[in-house]
Parts: C-alpha cells; sequence; structure tokens
C-alpha cells in the first residue's frame, strides 16, 4: 500500500494497493495522478527516485524532493563526491543555503545540518542530471543522533526541482516522515 499524505494538515490524501506482482514504483504514478497537486511540494523516498516520476510531477506542476540512495548509481556518486569536494575546500567559492537544528526527546539528542546548492555550473557535475526534470537543488543532509549507548551519524542526500531556502527544505524532509510517525 502506497499513501499521500498532507503534511500540513496530518491527513492521509489517497492510497493505492500495489498489485502482488508489481512494486511501489508502477503504483505511485497511478496515485500521483489522481490527486490535484499543483502547487505542492511532493516528498519520495529513494526506491521512487525515479525521471519518469519526477517528469510526472513537473507536469503536473508540482516540485519534487526525491531521496538519493546507492540505487540512483551516478546520481549518488555524484553528489557525494561534489559535497566532499565542496568541504574539503570548506565552501570558499560556492555560493550554498545551510541550517541546523537540534532537538531532544526519547532519551535521545539529534543535530541536523543541512546544505542547499543551487548554482547551475555545481548541476553539470551530476552526470546523468539533465534527465531530472528541472533539477534545481542538490542536497545534504547530516543527522547527528546521540544516545547514552552511542552516537550514530546519518549523511542523505537529495535532489529537487523546488526553489526554496535550506529552512524550507529541512522543514519539508523532516515532514516528509510524519506519514510514519503519525
Amino acid at each position: 500500500m502506497v499513501s499521500a499524505w498532507a503534511s500540513e494538515n496530518r491527513l492521509v490524501l489517497g492510497q493505492k494497493k500495489v498489485d502482488e506482482k508489481s512494486n511501489e514504483i508502477t503504483a505511485i504514478p497511478a496515485l500521483l495522478a489522481q490527486l490535484g497537486i499543483s502547487g505542492c511540494v511532493v516528498t519520495l523516498d529513494a526506491l521512487n527516485t525515479q525521471t519518469a516520476i519526477a517528469q510526472q510531477l513537473v507536469e503536473a506542476e508540482a516540485a519534487y524532493i526525491l531521496a538519493v540512495k546507492q540505487n540512483q548509481g551516478t546520481v549518488y556518486e555524484d553528489l557525494v563526491m561534489l559535497f566532499e569536494g565542496f568541504e574539503a575546500d570548506g565552501y570558499p567559492t560556492v555560493i550554498y543555503g545551510t541550517v541546523q537544528r537540534e532537538n531532544a526527546g526519547h532519551d535521545r539528542q539529534a543535530c541536523r545540518q543541512l546544505w542547499v546548492v543551487t548554482e547551475p555550473a555545481y548541476r553539470q557535475y551530476v552526470r546523468r542530471g539533465k534527465l531530472w526534470a528541472n533539477l534545481h537543488s542538490l542536497i545534504k543532509l547530516v543527522t547527528v543522533r546521540v544516545t547514552a549507548d552511542n552516537i550514530h551519524t546519518t549523511t542523505r542526500y537529495f535532489i529537487s526541482s523546488w526553489h526554496a531556502t535550506a529552512n524550507d527544505f529541512m522543514v519539508a524532509i523532516r515532514d516528509h516522515w510524519h506519514i510514519e510517525n503519525g
């Protein structure tokens, strides 16, 4: 079962059952086609980070934020190398946005820092970047969780067609997980 979640309203907008001999990748486009998403920002997990889905969202006049993991091959590799290069040089000539948030609860502390790069010159480093409709933003999010027992760091990457601030991206990415928790 896949669901469309309106994070602002904390409401499920629609659901689609995944056929037994299929997967989410075929169900998501059908669900999106049923929704009026013009003007919305749609977030999807890495399984659904597909060029056809990005194209469908842009054609529906929605913006996308797509998680990128190793299943995306060169896109993932390119984002890792690009941000590692920025960090090695200390971001001296890179125009970027960043935001950091800290919170505590459930016997743990978390610190999240997000970087957004939108300069067209850097999008050219994404070898398959032209395949992603209206690609505008390259995003890195580092989360450090501290508990009594350990410290765990997670680094995630995203691509997006949305023109927004680092803070807006942070909120949208965090809100994506409300469907899991709410």
